[in-house]
């Protein structure tokens, strides 16, 4: 019976820790005088996971209880965020940014009159120093060399299909740095045109109608559920499941966009 109360036990802490070191998606807003920030930094300290807020001021970014998020933009202070149970409870927050309010040093000026005229002709002399050429008027009439007044040589093709130099047809080996550099430029682009390639697909109405989304809002919409997976479920054709992770998202946009 005691070992049993013991392995009982066991099982009860080694869930308990598993369940700490789970984390969940934070979904957040920041926002300044009332009004919606773009482009503030939140960076996770604890696993170095950042996100940029959307043009709406929405973020999302994974944690746990215990992480420390760092929000930073240029124009406001930096804030610094515990993540706590109350907070992982909610999975919602609202930051509230400061603008930043830069002091000049003070600049004092002597040997005024008050007289313009007369203070401009104590003006220092031009510091910057004069370029080492000079043009005139005249050179903008002087007719330059046409294409074909230019000695051009033959290019040898050979040299760009052929690899090894010296003639002889031969087949050149597959260069793969340059296909996994082909590969990833495809993706990218792929990800740059896939808020088009979904409103394609489903339609602006889906979006207005169905889920309620503002037109001018969806690239938003589609940019706040793309940590879901969404572009690779929809790259590897799994519809259903892009449908209902929109359809959940759409639920949580709307709450903190409203």
């Amino acid at each position: 019976m005691r070992l049993i109360i013991l392995f009982i036990l066991f099982i009860f802490l080694f869930n308990s820790n598993a369940n700490g070191q789970e984390r969940y998606y934070l979904v957040g807003k920041t926002i300044a005088n009332n009004n919606a920030v773009e482009n503030v930094h939140v960076i996770n300290l604890n696993t170095s996971v950042g996100t940029i807020s959307s043009s709406i001021g929405l973020f999302r970014i994974p944690v746990k209880v215990g992480d420390t998020l760092l929000f930073s933009s240029l124009i406001h202070q930096k804030i610094k965020i515990g993540i706590s149970e109350d907070i992982l409870d909610e999975k919602k927050i609202t930051i509230v940014l400061t603008p930043k309010v830069e002091a000049l040093d003070e600049i004092k000026f002597t040997g005024l009159t008050g007289n313009l005229e007369r203070d401009l002709q104590k003006k220092p002399a031009d510091s910057i120093p004069e370029l080492g050429w000079k043009y005139s008027v005249d050179d903008l009439n002087v007719t330059l060399n046409t294409d074909e007044d230019v000695n051009q040589t033959r290019v040898n093709a050979e040299n760009f299909v052929n690899p090894i130099p010296g003639g002889g047809a031969a087949i050149g080996l597959p260069d793969k740095q340059l296909i996994r550099e082909r590969r990833l430029k495809r993706t990218l682009k792929l990800k740059k045109d896939f808020p088009d390639l979904l409103i394609k697909e489903f339609g602006i109405s889906y979006f207005t109608i169905t889920l309620g989304i503002k037109e001018e809002d969806i690239p938003n919409f589609i940019s706040f559920c793309e940590p879901k997976s969404l572009f690779e479920k929809y790259r590897s054709n799994n519809i259903l499941e892009v449908i209902e992770i929109l359809k959940k998202e759409s639920a949580i946009y709307h709450e903190f966009k409203d």
